[in-house]
């Protein structure tokens, strides 16, 4: 009888540690090559017809313990040429709203210049397609890892910090639409490349 009562113990302490786990999920996806567009108006100094310092390779979006993490990564480290530097951006849907993480990163000469603080937006419809545009700035938990010369961008943000604006619980939002995109930094940001994951991508954070 000790046995058994001991046996449904070690049971029930398993389908606890079980239950508590965090919730993982994970999509990921490639982009083709030489698909980064270069600047015309620099054309002469500017890799063609792509920049690999700002073409996406691969993609993922995934849920690590209580966090949405989002990895790209590029054909070739570094800047590109004629930049100051480069511009991620990691796109998804929840219902009817379009939002993104931003993460930057600078050249040396203009490091004091352009900020590097990681952002959240949600993005006003008319303006989805608007790179100028960033939208409603949400407050963001969150990092960014960008390993410039390994073209490796690590953005993670925790999953509360989304979930509060969103007005759901941890572990109800979909993320669907799910795309990343690269720009490259100037006066203004040039879109570059665009990695949408496959249409039927999609999972809970």
């Amino acid at each position: 009888m000790k046995k058994a009562a001991s046996a449904l113990a070690f049971i029930a302490v398993l389908l606890m540690v079980a239950g508590a786990a965090p919730t993982q999920a994970r999509t990921a996806w490639e982009d083709p090559a030489g698909d980064a567009t270069g600047v015309d108006d620099l054309a002469p100094s500017t890799p063609r017809p792509s920049d690999p310092q700002l073409d996406i390779r691969t993609a993922s979006f995934s849920v690590e313990g209580d966090s949405i993490v989002v990895t790209t990564k590029m054909e070739k480290g570094g800047f590109a040429v004629a930049s100051g530097g480069s511009v991620w951006r990691f796109y998804f849907t929840h219902k009817t709203g379009t939002y993104f993480f931003q993460a930057l990163a600078a050249t040396p000469e203009y490091s004091q210049v352009f900020g590097s603080t990681p952002r959240f937006y949600k993005v006003p419809v008319a303006v989805v397609q608007d790179p100028t545009t960033n939208g409603e700035e949400l407050k963001c938990d969150c990092k960014m890892v960008t390993d410039v010369p390994g073209g490796t961008v690590k953005f993670t943000i925790k999953t509360a910090s989304v979930a509060k604006p969103l007005k759901v619980a941890p572990g109800g939002i979909e993320l669907t639409k799910m795309d990343v995109r690269t720009y490259r930094r100037a006066q203004f940001y040039t879109l570059t490349d665009v990695a949408p994951a496959p249409a039927k991508a999609t999972f809970k954070a």
